[in-house]
């Protein structure tokens, strides 16, 4: 399901493997809902009504819930990042919820949950001190949370990682062989995929605005391809050159 825009009054709704980044949900009502797998990156939640709220397996990247009422609310299995809850109204149990660098109601920076990886640790520093090629040699990494925008990333064999919820706006994957690895909720938008070996992967959640996957293998031999639940599409160009823009 793709849905920039969402009426203030829909509580006791559905939601699974759908994308809301970027929307404006100020003042609205989702109260008594049960929503899964669902993308709310830098969605404005502000004053918004989360009362008994089932929100699990979720991405909430820089997602505003300034003032918002949190009540008995689930946000099991949830990855929030540079979230803001400022002002929220909460009593509910975050244990199962992962935060990073997160500003809590009574503004504390909570990290909760969060370990960052040896690989993460490495990758990141080389990145911040202004390396952007990268060249990765059939190895498997944990690369959940990682920031690479704008960064060459040239992948000879990627067995079974995890780029979860990672930042590679812009980033440059052609030629590569990546395959049977996770890049659920990241943000690829801008990102090209040239002529890369993609089979079997999971891109549930993720941004693929203004990606280009021109050339590029989606399908291995036996049939399985990628698993795109919940992905936006908009303004992306397919293998055969065609452009997609059913999440626009």
């Amino acid at each position: 399901m793709y849905l920039t825009r969402l009426g203030n009054a829909i509580s006791d709704a559905h939601i699974r493997f759908c994308y809301l980044g970027s929307a404006n949900l100020t003042n609205a009502n989702l109260s008594n809902s049960q929503i899964e797998v669902t993308n709310f990156n830098e969605s404005n939640l502000t004053n918004a009504d989360l009362t008994k709220t089932l929100l699990c397996d979720s991405s909430l990247i820089r997602t505003n819930l300034t003032e918002a009422t949190i009540q008995e609310c689930n946000f099991n299995g949830s990855f929030c990042r540079q979230a803001i809850f400022t002002n929220a109204y909460w009593d509910w149990n975050y244990a199962d919820a992962i935060f990073h660098e997160t500003i809590l109601p009574n503004g504390d920076i909570e990290n909760y949950h969060y370990d960052i990886s040896e690989d993460v640790k490495s990758l990141q520093k080389r990145y911040d001190s202004g390396e952007r090629n990268f060249t990765f040699e059939f190895c498997s990494l944990d690369l959940t949370g990682i920031s690479l925008r704008g960064s060459t990333l040239y992948f000879m064999g990627l067995p079974e990682s995890q780029l979860r919820y990672a930042d590679l706006r812009n980033c440059n994957f052609q030629s590569s062989n990546i395959q049977r690895n996770f890049f659920d909720f990241a943000d690829l938008s801008g990102a090209v995929f040239k002529e890369a070996g993609l089979a079997d992967n999971s891109f549930v959640g993720v941004n693929l605005s203004d990606a280009s996957f021109k050339g590029a293998y989606l399908y291995e031999d036996n049939g399985h391809g990628c698993c795109f639940d919940g992905a936006i599409f908009c303004r992306t160009i397919m293998p055969d050159g065609s452009i997609r823009n059913k999440g626009c």
